[in-house]
């Protein structure tokens, strides 16, 4: 990788989670959620700022009270890439990359970031994130599971919240066995042309049929970088996962 290349990092941590509200705030261990993002990932060697965006004054002050770099930005703004556009330019940032890590990924750590942006500097797509193959069928079959489908170079063809490909004329007990399928693990690498580009491409019906923002840049072009991981993350969604976390990290003692 190039060592001259800007990069920065933002956390979009809005406060009014759909399925659980204040998720920001939840603490696992007695420490708050994005607060333990922000201690793994502020170790990356290779990431120049690392930045909370958010929209709520409780979120703030956790930041504050912890010197966590923040940015109060509008409610309004749709998504965590909207809220990335309006930092930069708020901020008057053009880096080279910009990595758009989630706030709920509390297993989420530096070592993985660093080679997410050694792997996806290396490619010529506009855009790259993490995936990992799965090995249950829980996984597979759950809807709150995003599941990508690859090309013959590992970019994405298509994510959707169901399995894909379907497997005709096999058993779905069977799918494992028969293919390798693929999770989508939410942490985004853009080039600054591409996530400054995003607000103004048209609102995607697929994106809007499945809920899921990368779909815009796929159905307007954009190639996406996909980068194999060998490590298991848990994201926190609802109050299930957020109770199957803290589990985990009791009994690892974290």
């Amino acid at each position: 990788m190039d060592n001259e290349l800007d990069i920065i990092g933002f956390i979009p941590a809005r406060f009014g989670s759909t399925r659980l509200p204040g998720k920001p705030l939840l603490e696992i261990n007695g420490k708050p959620l994005l607060q333990i993002v922000y201690e793994n990932i502020c170790q990356s060697s290779m990431l120049r700022r690392l930045i909370v965006l958010t929209d709520h004054e409780k979120i703030a002050e956790l930041c504050e009270w912890n010197g966590m770099e923040y940015l109060m930005t509008p409610s309004d703004l749709p998504s965590g890439t909207d809220r990335i556009c309006y930092a930069l330019q708020e901020l008057d940032e053009k880096p080279d990359l910009v990595v758009n890590i989630q706030g709920d990924e509390p297993m989420l750590d530096a070592e993985t970031i660093d080679d997410l942006i050694n792997r996806f500097s290396g490619s010529h797509c506009y855009l790259g994130t993490l995936i990992k193959r799965i090995y249950n069928e829980d996984e597979l079959f759950a809807n709150s599971s995003v599941k990508v489908v690859l090309d013959n170079f590992g970019q994405a063809l298509y994510f959707s919240r169901n399995p894909i490909p379907y497997l005709r004329d096999i058993e779905k007990e069977k799918w494992l066995d028969n293919h390798i399928f693929w999770k989508h693990i939410g942490v985004y690498i853009y080039r600054y042309h591409s996530i400054t580009s995003f607000p103004d491409l048209t609102y995607s019906n697929l994106e809007n049929s499945e809920k899921l923002e990368q779909l815009r840049f796929l159905q307007d072009g954009f190639k996406v970088q996909c980068v194999e991981t060998s490590k298991t993350f848990y994201g926190i969604d609802t109050a299930e996962d957020y109770e199957f976390v803290k589990k985990i990290f009791a009994e690892k003692n974290v």
